[in-house]
């Protein structure tokens, strides 16, 4: 705790120095984005690391209006939040936050792997949230399982994309299964492919 105050604090005296140095906004972005997950992990409140590193990658943008840092920063902070708030007001408007900057994203670079990547977590939540108000997550699955795949035919071993491609079939698979799908073996069978695959790059 006592480092990131650290941190903190060298990143916003440097902003006071250069108010227009994107790099230093992208330092402290960066620092509240780790404290949004750092506070999801000990399941604390996310509220105020998160309008934080929201307030700093607006700024980035204002100093680097062609950037796609502060897009990707804002979508990783909601995408974290989110992991704990899938309930409630503020759910909604922070998936949206998030699905829309990754979309901005992959409107500059197409096939960007960390906001693919993003991109297909926010869509297994936006599936999550469909679930508890009983309307079909399978939609949003099948999004977020086309990101991807995508991904990983340009970035083969994207251990982030591999994981995740695992989850998301895994959680296909189940919805299959709950409906009487015969595919969903098949479904389980290309999930397990991709743990295999995830556990040989890193063991």
């Amino acid at each position: 705790k006592r480092e990131f105050a650290a941190a903190v604090k060298s990143f916003e005296a440097a902003a006071a120095e250069g108010h227009s140095d994107a790099e230093v906004y992208e330092g402290l972005a960066e620092a509240w984005v780790r404290q949004v997950e750092m506070a999801v992990t000990k399941e604390l409140p996310t509220d105020e690391a998160y309008a934080a590193a929201v307030a700093a990658s607006n700024k980035i943008m204002v100093a680097e209006p062609g950037s796609v840092s502060a897009q990707l920063k804002t979508a990783f902070a909601a995408l974290f939040t989110l992991q704990v708030t899938t309930y409630g007001p503020s759910a909604n408007e922070r998936l949206q936050r998030c699905l829309s900057a990754v979309q901005n994203v992959l409107a500059k670079q197409p096939g960007h792997p960390y906001a693919s990547d993003c991109a297909a977590n926010c869509y297994i939540i936006a599936s999550e949230m469909a679930r508890q108000h009983d309307e079909d997550p399978l939609l949003d699955l099948n999004n977020a399982r086309k990101l991807l795949e995508t991904v990983l035919l340009q970035h083969p071993n994207f251990l982030w994309a591999i994981n995740d491609l695992g989850n998301v079939i895994l959680t296909i698979a189940s919805q299959q299964q709950l409906h009487g799908d015969s595919r969903a073996r098949e479904a389980l069978m290309d999930s397990l492919r991709y743990y295999e695959k995830s556990a040989v790059l890193d063991h």
